[in-house]
């Protein structure tokens, strides 16, 4: 019975942590233009003067000389190429010490709820945390595995999605391409959204900054 009047309450809360907030739809579709505007620039330069079709006239020129000769500049620069390199093995080491305290961290929690005794009955005890910490650490485990193998599944995807900037650069452009590069934006849009559900069911949270799922 006390089951039953629970469970409404679980499906709530796995219903909300798969829901949008506005918040999170606004990330998300500016993370998903970022990333396509960012592909589109990165064409740019590695096709040289090569500008995708649909710029022409002032544009095409503003375009060349705000954003993609300051890029190559950049690009060419040996300070950023150090710079790149200091980010690239602080990410390494972050990544590294974040596995470090993940893994510290369960090996405390494992501890914790073994000390944590409660004698049910004489020369009978349980430990109560010890079943909660190894369902948590299931459920994490599962979904990790389930993001793994949704990355790769998607892989075909990430591609389809990333050929469709390159049609910018065609001579035989048509509205119908330029459709199917919102229509990419917003797949990235769901996308991302997918990842954020995801990332709240592995904090058990139903707002990466709001509520606990208990």
């Amino acid at each position: 019975m006390e089951r039953n009047r629970r469970q409404p309450s679980d499906v709530r809360l796995l219903l909300r942590a798969s829901a949008p907030s506005s918040a999170s739809l606004l990330g998300c579709f500016g993370l998903a233009t970022l990333i396509v505007a960012s592909h589109i620039v990165m064409l740019s330069l590695s096709y040289g003067t090569v500008l995708p079709s649909i710029f022409d006239g002032d544009f095409a020129a503003n375009y060349t000389n705000h954003i993609v000769q300051p890029l190559e500049t950049l690009f060419n620069n040996s300070a950023y190429s150090r710079a790149l390199a200091i980010v690239i093995w602080g990410c390494i080491g972050l990544a590294f010490y974040t596995v470090v305290t993940t893994v510290s961290g369960l090996f405390r929690r494992w501890r914790e709820a073994e000390n944590d005794v409660v004698m049910v009955a004489e020369g009978r005890y349980i430990h109560p945390l010890r079943r909660s910490f190894v369902l948590s650490l299931l459920w994490r485990v599962g979904l990790g595995v389930a993001a793994v193998a949704a990355l790769v599944v998607l892989q075909p995807t990430f591609k389809r999605l990333f050929s469709v900037d390159g049609r910018l650069f065609a001579n035989t452009f048509t509205p119908h391409d330029l459709y199917e590069i919102f229509l990419s934006i917003f797949v990235w849009a769901v996308m991302l959204h997918a990842a954020t559900v995801f990332l709240r069911l592995y904090l058990l949270r139903t707002r990466l900054f709001g509520e606990i799922i208990e």
